[in-house]
């Protein structure tokens, strides 16, 4: 899959389009929700962060912020990283371009008062999902979110779901 090219359907598909907004309120939420103090957020499988940098980029609590998104096409990556810089928040938000599968991308950025998987689940098998939502409920700090989204095969890929569990 070159997620690159499957990106660009946010400029078109109404239900990715639907998915990133509620992804969004989802974050701005969390994030509304969150103790004084700094914020640190981990997306997992980050393509170019339009979801965080979008929901944090006007949040009074941007300050607070310094996220590490995790994503390992460079080409999302560099993506990315021009998004933050255009939207003002490249002091707290870093990309990290590596393999989400490998246990060591994962030193300094936990434990995380937020955790993205936004895309994640769909790409794993479905009897490790309830594996991979206790491990994301290890890497959150105590109070800690944890948001997701999954494509419905039930509606032949034309919707999405989206969760946002709090530990």
């Amino acid at each position: 899959m070159d997620w690159y090219e499957w990106h660009k359907g946010y400029e078109e598909s109404t239900a990715l389009i639907q998915r990133l907004e509620k992804v969004r309120e989802h974050i701005t939420g969390a994030l509304d929700g969150m103790a004084p103090g700094a914020i640190q957020i981990l997306s997992i499988c980050a393509g170019d962060g339009r979801d965080l940098i979008s929901a944090i980029r006007e949040h009074p609590r941007h300050c607070d912020v310094t996220a590490t998104l995790l994503e390992l096409d460079p080409r999302l990556v560099a993506q990315g990283r021009l998004l933050a810089r255009t939207a003002g928040v490249q002091q707290q938000v870093q990309f990290a371009h590596g393999d989400a599968t490998r246990s060591d991308a994962y030193e300094d950025s936990v434990p995380c008062q937020l955790i993205l998987a936004c895309g994640v689940l769909g790409n794993i098998a479905p009897e490790t999902t309830a594996s991979f939502i206790a491990l994301a409920s290890a890497a959150c700090a105590h109070g800690g979110t944890f948001i997701w989204t999954r494509l419905l095969s039930a509606n032949n890929g034309a919707a999405h779901t989206s969760k946002r569990l709090n530990f």
